[in-house]
């Protein structure tokens, strides 16, 4: 009986050590899971999430300036472009195109971070984004170039290319160039803000 007892309790022993053992392991397993799953995060998602917050930003400033640029009522000191553009014999009219070139210039850093990232996405997202991105980079340089056309001369003979001109460069009833850049704002954060949303505050407001 005795004898007995001993090969139980050693039995039982050799179980609980094997229990023991097991679970060392399994808690290593998990220690190293997390781990590679900390790295993964910190190495591999974090910087993707980044750069889809950065980028979903830099079309929020794109859509930005160019909504500012082709608001139809605008405040401006026609001096204050004379002398910026170095001319003094530039016409009210002419400084008021040139005003609105000069929201589209003095933004050339946020314009330049905004084809950088372009480039930087090429790493991580589909071709479709690169063609929302280069779709806003057309719009801009359209505007652009119809503000240096309309500020170069006073007057236009030609009213269709006037028409063109300033449907380009105005917001008008129906905005092809507003309802563009619309969907490619929509079809951006339908894409990218899953991504950083965690990331999100949110907002609460205070009753009472």
């Amino acid at each position: 009986m005795d004898c007995f007892c001993a090969i139980w309790d050693f039995v039982t022993l050799a179980g609980i050590i094997k229990t023991i053992e097991l679970g060392l392991t399994a808690f290593g397993c998990y220690v190293a899971w997390r781990a590679l799953s900390t790295w993964r995060e910190q190495v591999i998602d974090t910087p993707k999430i980044e750069l889809a917050r950065e980028i979903m930003e830099s079309f929020y400033d794109m859509a930005d300036i160019i909504k500012s640029t082709r608001r139809n009522l605008i405040s401006f000191s026609p001096d204050f472009i004379r002398k910026h553009y170095s001319n003094d014999t530039l016409t009210d009219n002419q400084t008021g195109y040139l005003y609105r070139l000069y929201l589209i210039d003095s933004n050339s850093e946020k314009i330049n971070k905004f084809h950088y990232l372009k480039n930087k996405a090429r790493t991580v997202f589909s071709e479709d984004l690169m063609q929302h991105f280069l779709e806003v980079i057309r719009i801009i340089n359209r505007i652009d170039s119809a503000l240096r056309e309309k500020a170069s001369k006073e007057f236009d003979e030609d009213k269709e290319y006037t028409k063109m001109l300033n449907e380009t460069i105005f917001k008008q009833k129906n905005d092809e160039i507003n309802q563009k850049l619309e969907q490619i704002i929509k079809e951006v954060e339908y894409n990218l803000k899953p991504l950083y949303a965690s990331k999100i505050i949110t907002w609460h407001k205070i009753k009472g």
